[in-house]
């Protein structure tokens, strides 16, 4: 998720759980806005592992800096931190509740988007994801920015207006997982329509507008139906944007909807696929990252014969590996390595097995 929006989240949520309504002339004062954008800025010094090996990042970015388990260890550091350069303008038994929560609601904010948190870590390395809001939410992000200028003006009133502000975040969100049941329900219609056996049916939000999504139904014989949908009657238009036009034309209402079939696995390489899924099946790694992955094609890449998962996400992305997977094998040594895609090469993550 966008760390603005994660900051202006904060920034309610710290004032919201102020004690007092009216600014205390011994108070923290303008000192939590300062305090709101610390505690959202922490969990996402875990960006600095995308600058380091493929490795690095997969194992430990979105892990144990937004793990709900280490979120009070980490609440009480920032407290003393605060207490020590504040000195007696903070009383940390008021001050810890108010950062323990800002985390709290940024991390479950973070939840709603599409990157994945693994809210249990160590214990497991899952990454849960609601897919519910896009990186960026214009909706949302004036919402919160108009609620963070109004605080900073009106001292008096200041946790009375964040709390009407994180009610209003809150309705909207409530209204955007409205608009995710009205996609999933027709997915459902076409399943009914075409007698299709649902396994899971996702999701997921797109850019432009809070009435697009992508809709992917997994069905049980291993097929992935995937579409884009628009909730509203027609398409919106952008008449000075081509690229922008070009997006907007993929989301068409339900029942116009173009649906694209994929089979989860090319039949030719199905015992493969079964080795593969028994011996990386079960690891966290593999179910974060291939969740909407399919068993594409097999290619031979250097001195390897290479399995190679596609992320559907990643379709339409050209000029690029991501999204791409190898699992490959040395004809000759036997040798096994796992290869993940970036944006001009692949990278050996055989280690994290």
């Amino acid at each position: 998720m966008n760390i603005i929006l994660s900051i202006l989240i904060a920034i309610l949520t710290i004032f919201a759980l102020k004690t007092k309504n009216k600014q205390q002339n011994l108070g923290v004062g303008n000192r939590r806005f300062i305090i709101a954008i610390a505690c959202t800025a922490f969990p996402y010094l875990d960006r600095v592992f995308s600058y380091f090996e493929k490795t690095t990042e997969l194992a430990y970015q979105n892990t144990f800096l937004w793990s709900l388990i280490f979120l009070p260890a980490y609440a009480l550091a920032l407290t003393a931190g605060f207490n020590f350069i504040f000195g007696e303008k903070v009383d940390a038994k008021y001050l810890f509740p108010s950062i323990c929560g800002s985390i709290l609601l940024v991390v479950l904010f973070n939840l709603l988007g599409s990157e994945g948190i693994a809210l249990f870590y160590p214990l497991s390395s899952y990454k849960f994801s609601a897919h519910l809001l896009h990186s960026f939410d214009l909706g949302l992000f004036l919402v919160c920015l108009t609620g963070a200028i109004i605080i900073f003006f009106f001292k008096d009133y200041r946790r009375d207006i964040a709390r009407v502000f994180l009610g209003i975040v809150a309705l909207y969100i409530i209204a955007v997982f409205s608009f995710s049941l009205k996609a999933r329900s027709a997915a459902n219609d076409y399943a009914e329509a075409l007698k299709i056996d649902v396994k899971e049916i996702y999701t997921l939000a797109q850019p432009l507008s809070v009435f697009n999504w992508r809709v992917m139904i997994f069905t049980k014989d291993n097929k992935i139906h995937d579409t884009f949908l628009t909730l509203r009657k027609k398409n919106i238009e952008f008449k000075d944007d081509n690229r922008t036009k070009r997006v907007a034309q993929l989301y068409r209402p339900a029942k116009k909807a173009v649906w694209r079939i994929y089979r989860g696995v090319n039949p030719n390489y199905q015992s493969q696929y079964n080795k593969v899924i028994k011996y990386y099946g079960g690891n966290d790694i593999i179910k974060n990252t291939q969740k909407f992955s399919i068993l594409k094609d097999a290619i031979n890449y250097k001195q390897y014969r290479c399995l190679r998962f596609k992320d559907l996400r990643t379709e339409g992305i050209r000029k690029s590996l991501k999204g791409n997977t190898l699992f490959c094998q040395n004809p000759k040594t036997k040798d096994v390595k796992v290869l993940y895609g970036t944006k001009e090469t692949y990278e050996d993550i055989t280690s994290l097995f």
